[in-house]
Order: C-alpha cells, then structure tokens, then sequence
C-alpha cells in the first residue's frame, strides 16, 4: 500500500473535525471520532473506552465491521489496564502492536554501559509490549492493535482501541491523523461542557433572581426555598432537596422523613469536611439510610457553614441495573497451574451483574451546581440576617420607648388612682343610714376595679423596670429561693389547702429578685388556676439539659431545667407559646382575676438570664413550667490546670 502523504491525512482529519463539531452530545461524538479513526487507519474494529472513577471502563462507541465481535455496552474491570500502563497513556498518546505474534528484541547495552541505568523506552513506538498483553489480544481473536489517549485537562479520560484481525501496520501520517481526532474528540466534548456550564449557569442566575424576590415578597429563606424547590431539584437533576439547619429542615420532593435528615447531617458534620460530599451509595457509607434506597440510594451534600451542622443535600433513587461484563470481573486473569506466573482471561463473553443500592452517580456539573447553589443561599441568609438585625435594632429602639412610656405612666397613673380611693372613702362615710345597703353594692364594684387596675399598674411598672434596671448576677441558691417563695404565698397555700414539693435545686446564675418574682408568678398561677374538685399539688424539680446536637452538647453542659408542675384545670397545648404574650388570657377575668402580663415577665426575665422557658399543658391534667438557667461557674481555681511544679499544700 502506498505511503499517504501528510496533505492527504490533513484532508481526513479537516473532515473528521468537521463532523465532530457537529456532535451534539458526547456519545454522538464519540461514534464519529470511531467511525473516522477508522476510515483513516483502515482497521477491522475501534472502540471508544470511557474510564470510570474507580478505573473500570466501558465501551460506549465503536464501528466495526460485521466480522468483528461487538463490545458495545460491555465494562471492563479496572486491572484489565493496570495503572502503570495508564500512567503511559498519559504520558505518550499513541501505543501499537504491528503484529501480536511478534518475537522481541533484547536491548543490548554495551559494556560500558553496564550498571547504569537503564533506557526509558517510554516514547519509543518499537517499545515491546508484556507478553500478557499479548495474550490478552490474541484471546480477543486479534492480530494487531493500536491505542490513542483522549486527555481532557491532562488526566485520561479514555482510550481509542483499534483492532484488526491480521497483522497491521499504521504509517506516522496515519497516526498522527488519529491522535489529532482524538484531541478534535476532548476538544468537543469541552465544548459541550461549556455549553452545559452555561446552560446551567443561566439557570443558576434566573434561581437566584427568583429566591431573592421571594425574600423581598416577605419570605424566609427557607420558605423561599420551599417554593422554588422544582428549580433546586432540576438543577442537579434530584428528586428530593433539603437544607438542613440546626433548628429547622426545609425539604422538597422525596425525601427521607426529618429525623434521618438530622441524623445525616450529623454525620456528616463528624467529616469536618468543607467540600462537597457526593456518593452514588450512601446506604454503605451510613446505615440508617439503607432501608430508603428506592429514593434515597444517591446523595450530595454541600455544607453551609460551620461546624458544619448546616447542609444543602440533594437525594437521588435506587438506579438498580444491569451491568454486562466482558467476562466475570472477579476473575480478571487466569490462575493457572503455574501460581508464580499471571495470564489474561480466556472468555470476552458477557457476564452480567446486578447492582443494587446505587443511583446514577453525579457529575462535575451537578458538584458545580451545587456550589454555586450555596454560594446562593448564604448570600440570601446573610442578607435575611443583615434585614433581621435592622429590624431588631427598630423593636429595641420602639420597645425602649415602650418602656420609658409605661415607666412614666404607671407612675402617672398611681397618683390620681390614690386620689380616687381616698374620695370614695370619704364618700362611703356621707352615704345616709337609709342608702348604705344599696351603697354598698357599688362600693363594692368600685374597690374590685380599682384593685384590678392597681394590680394592672404594678404588672406594667414591672413590665417597663426590666428593660431600664441593671442585672447584677451572682449565685442564686434556687433551694432557699423557693423557701422564700413559699413563706410569701404562704397564706394563700393554706387557703387553697395546696400541696408544694421542693425537691433537690441546684444553685443557678442569676439575678436574686427578678428569680424570686418568676417563681411567685408561677406558683401563684399555680394557685389561681386549681381545680376545685381535687386537691392542688405543686412540685419544683430540677433535671439536667441534654441535646442530640453535637454544635448544642457544650452549652447544655452548662445549663439546668427546672420544671414547675401542677394538677390545675390546664390549657389546650396549642397555646403553649401564646400564654406568654402581653395581655393574652386563656381563662375568663370575671372567674380567675389577673393583668395578663405575668407569664410575659417571667419570660423576659429567662430570656435576660441566658435561658428560655417552654410550656406544657391538658385541658383538666394540669400545666408544666421548664425553665431553663444557667448553672453557676466554677470558682476559676477550679477550672484552671493546676502548675505541676508548684509546690503540693
């Protein structure tokens, strides 16, 4: 066959490029760049060989012709290329085998060259070949071969595998056509990933506008995500989203119930991993997702912020599939007599595998997604953030002028209230002895409403004092503090017939008087509020805090619960959080008397010590009071490690 002249080959390959501009996705142009490496070498079969993460492979294009065996489809298991032989790949594009029954030549040093190192034949195409190799194609039914690399950002991607049935030889110019399609072939693909990129891009942006209306309509940035959450899974191509706060999980689509969300992005906090986090079998990896693998068997997390305890995940199904083997991948070379001695698998034929437990895995562009997805909503929470603070800073500044007008009015208020008790007390005394009866009735009315409204002042003079008094902290001895709150309300316990339990209370950190004026207002609801069929029975008890969250564990140490209970009439617990609102009352005034801002006090004074206060309630069963305080630091000697060289006392 006539030598072709370089103008020729240039001529192939100009309609080779050509053809693969044209491919509009990755597998069209990977049939292209098969069938034109093989019209330009003239070979019987070229396949084009996709490597998998783990370094296994896949036939995902070939031409042949019909003489040739089909491995279209079929994978190959990572040590049919061992990794050396990759590492050539990449460093020298182009690797044939003229002939497979070839006889090599030993490479003669001379003397002086004895017991220097030896030549690297890397880039040598004469360079021989192992004879396992060798063996390995002649079990193909093949007589020559030649390879091509295809490098996309200098990895190896894949291979161009050439077969032909007889020996074959390849010129330069022929050669170096097929290693420029190659290149023509990752340059296409670029492409087509920079068209993607900017596909997804644009969809990233139109996301990001419409969260941001969203947060501009009013929304939470969880809400907003939970509206637009078709978007969030179409960008990744997931069927289930999730953004995993500390103290809340927004989900969308399928996803698993919101205890395995918390469980997970627990673990992965534990990673301290600031990357993302992707995986086409999470149930291998964290076991409690095992049992969700029909929409739950792919997973990628990307973290918010640290300690990592906030996550977007993204959720994909159970992919179950059917994988066609060129010959069982667990036999991957013949074990012959000769132990000493690896041979190449006898049988291409396919050998299928079902792989269960695992989605499709995720690609560069769904991670890129993803970051760019978090770039988004820390940018939307740091905004939300920055429009809370301003508008705390205008609830601090109105509820500073609140107070001010509160402190000065119930001042205002206690003077002519005063006035007006001392005239009806001279007016009582003018009544006629013929008039005192029905005069009566009204003074009557009058001094329960003044002693309402006196109470009201007091309650908003309270009210006001928290926000304008300092708190000077120091150790509370709850145990003493409750003794004093039982000899205050000791006249109305015994009227009531109540039964307190004080039972083992630590000491807290806090302020004395506001501590005491909490537990008033709550024994004495508990008071008020008994149900007159049963005895009244009150406890105080203390427990310590535990939480599930590693980011809450440390502060928890430092706290205590104490809990206030009774068997009073109770509340319907749907109003757990609204008893504690300014002048909300769940029970009528004209049976249980009251301003309605006491529960509001003591909620304030928890909040002002560090701590929080829950409520619990049944209609009938009674009501429960958790404070939460902080326990007293220890003396700082305590704390402190000791000097090991100081002297023992």
């Amino acid at each position: 066959m006539p030598a072709i002249g370089g103008e020729s080959a240039l001529l192939m390959v100009s309609g080779a490029s050509i053809r693969l501009h044209g491919a509009a996705t990755h597998v069209e142009a990977c049939h292209i760049a098969a069938e034109e490496v093989r019209r330009i070498a003239k070979l019987d079969g070229v396949m084009i060989y996709q490597f998998a993460s783990d370094w296994s492979g896949e036939v995902i294009a070939e031409a042949r012709d019909a003489a040739m065996p089909s491995y279209l489809g079929l994978h190959f298991p990572a040590s049919d290329i061992p990794v050396q032989a990759r590492r050539l790949y990449r460093s020298n594009p182009i690797r044939m085998i003229v002939s497979v029954d070839y006889e090599p030549s030993p490479l003669i040093h001379p003397p002086s060259a004895i017991g220097t190192a030896p030549i690297d034949l890397s880039f040598s195409i004469l360079r021989s070949v192992s004879p396992i190799h060798l063996e390995y194609l002649r079990n193909m039914g093949v007589g020559a071969s030649m390879s091509v690399s295809v490098l996309r950002d200098g990895e190896l991607w894949g291979l161009i595998a050439c077969h032909h049935r007889t020996a074959k030889h390849v010129g330069y110019e022929l050669r170096q056509a097929c290693e420029l399609v190659a290149r023509f072939l990752a340059a296409q693909m670029e492409a087509l990933d920079k068209l993607a990129r900017a596909g997804r891009k644009a969809k990233v942006e139109e996301l990001r506008a419409q969260l941001a209306d969203e947060i501009a309509s009013g929304h939470t940035v969880a809400q907003a995500i939970e509206r637009q959450g078709d978007r969030l899974l179409q960008l990744p191509s997931a069927i289930g989203f999730a953004m995993v706060l500390p103290d809340a999980v927004a989900r969308v689509g399928h996803c698993p119930e919101q205890s395995i969300m918390n469980g997970l992005s627990s673990w992965l906090a534990s990673r301290q991993d600031d990357a993302v986090f992707q995986t086409d079998r999470i149930g291998e990896l964290y076991e409690p997702a095992a049992s969700h693998a029909e929409t739950f068997s792919g997973l990628m997390a990307v973290p918010l912020a640290r300690p990592h305890e906030s996550h977007l995940i993204w959720c994909r199904p159970e992919q179950a599939q059917t994988v066609q083997w060129a010959g069982n991948p667990a036999k991957p070379v013949d074990q012959r007599a000769d132990a000493s001695q690896l041979y190449p698998r006898q049988s291409f034929k396919a050998w299928t595998e079902e792989m269960r437990g695992r989605s499709l895995p995720w690609s560069v562009q769904d991670v890129s997604a993803a970051e760019q997805l978090r770039d988004i909503v820390l940018d939307l929470m740091l905004r939300e953030k920055d429009d809370l603070t301003r508008q705390n800073l205008r609830l601090i500044h109105s509820m500073h002028e609140l107070e001010t007008f509160l402190y000065v009015a119930s001042h205002d208020i206690n003077e002519p209230l005063r006035q007006m008790e001392m005239l009806m007390s001279l007016a009582r005394r003018c009544v006629a002895p013929h008039q005192a009866e029905e005069a009566a009735e009204y003074f009557q009315d009058f001094g329960t409403l003044s002693k309402h409204l006196r109470s009201l002042v007091t309650s908003l003079a309270d009210f006001a004092r928290l926000g304008r008094s300092e708190v000077n902290f120091g150790p509370v001895d709850l145990a003493e503090l409750l003794r004093a709150v039982v000899q205050q309300l000791e006249q109305r316990i015994v009227l009531a017939n109540a039964a307190i339990v004080i039972g083992d209370l630590p000491q807290v950190h806090g302020e004395r008087d506001q501590l005491h004026q909490v537990f008033v207002n709550l024994l004495g609801n508990a008071l008020k509020y008994r149900d007159l069929e049963r005895p009244i029975q009150i406890s105080v008890t203390s427990e310590p805090v535990r939480s599930t969250r590693a980011s809450e564990q440390g502060a928890a140490a430092g706290m205590v619960s104490i809990v206030v209970r009774d068997n009073g009439i109770g509340f319907d617990p749907q109003f757990s959080d609204r008893i504690f609102k300014p002048f909300e009352r769940l029970h009528p005034r004209e049976r249980y008397e009251g301003s309605g801002l006491g529960l509001s006090i003591c909620r304030r004074i928890v909040e002002r010590h560090g701590g929080r206060i829950e409520a619990r309630g049944e209609l009938g069963q009674g009501a429960q009071f958790r404070l939460r305080l902080k326990t007293e630091p220890a003396p700082r000697a305590l704390l402190e490690p000791r000097d090991p060289n100081a002297a023992s006392p």
